[in-house]
């Protein structure tokens, strides 16, 4: 379990073996050690001198033979503060690179239902907007359960994110807009559409920043996320002139 630790803490697993047995036998030499944890000495007396140049173990001389023993364990603090000051340093450097480019598109792609439900997660993470999507909720009950779709629409109102859908007319959306539509219409705006003549088998939600599309269609759902504002801007105007043309329609 030590060994486990210490190897996420930046030892190799045979350097943590040693550095352990030397913590309990203090001041000792190759042969003993090598001994003891059962690594030929050769490898041992290799692991020892980079166990010493990375400063876990001091080396000295008795008897004229080398000798090792195992730095105290504080040295791991002390490593971590140096690191966590060396990231603190490099930071605004790194930061600087990001702003540099921050005209470039970030493009990251969802694989299966675990990548799915990520992406929705994501949504539900953002401040209080409001989200635009072109969906079909009995195609994305084949990926996600209608139960998981309901938490996460409730979940919606209970950040105060609102939404606006234009989405296929099925058993499964007829289900939601009775129990969490009609119930919460200060959040959800829903427009109804027949997939015989606007198929609709996939999924493209928007939101500032955000551009999301959700391959439904097939046996491994997939999913990407763009973040980009131009982009977002762009599909905003298409949902704008679809919900517009549909809202008017239904108005002749």
């Amino acid at each position: 379990m030590l060994e486990q630790k210490l190897s996420k803490l930046g030892l190799k697993k045979e350097e943590a073996t040693i550095y352990l047995e030397l913590l309990q036998r203090g001041q000792t030499s190759v042969t003993t050690i090598a001994n003891f944890t059962n690594i030929p000495r050769i490898n041992c007396y290799h692991h020892l001198l980079n166990l010493k140049k990375k400063g876990f173990v001091l080396e000295s001389r008795k008897n004229k033979m080398k000798h090792f023993s195992a730095e105290d364990p504080q040295i791991f603090l002390s490593k971590a503060q140096e690191q966590k000051n060396l990231a603190e340093n490099v930071l605004p450097n790194l930061t600087a690179l990001i702003n540099t480019h921050s005209t470039k598109p970030k493009f990251q792609f969802f694989e299966d239902k675990s990548g799915i439900n990520k992406i929705f997660e994501r949504i539900t993470q953002q401040e209080p907007h409001t989200i635009f999507s072109f969906t079909n909720f009995e195609s994305l009950q084949e990926t996600i359960p209608l139960e998981k779709i309901e938490q996460h629409l409730l979940k919606r109102v209970k950040k105060g994110i609102k939404s606006r859908f234009i989405c296929a007319q099925n058993s499964t959306a007829s289900i939601l807009n009775e129990k969490i539509f009609k119930q919460h219409t200060d959040f959800f705006e829903v427009f109804f559409i027949s997939t015989d003549k606007f198929p609709l088998q996939s999924e493209v939600t928007i939101f500032p920043n955000y551009t999301i599309t959700l391959n439904l269609n097939q046996q491994t759902p997939i999913g990407t996320v763009v973040e980009d504002q131009a982009v977002y801007n762009a599909q905003k105007t298409i949902f704008d002139l679809a919900w517009m043309a549909a809202t008017s329609f239904i108005g002749q």
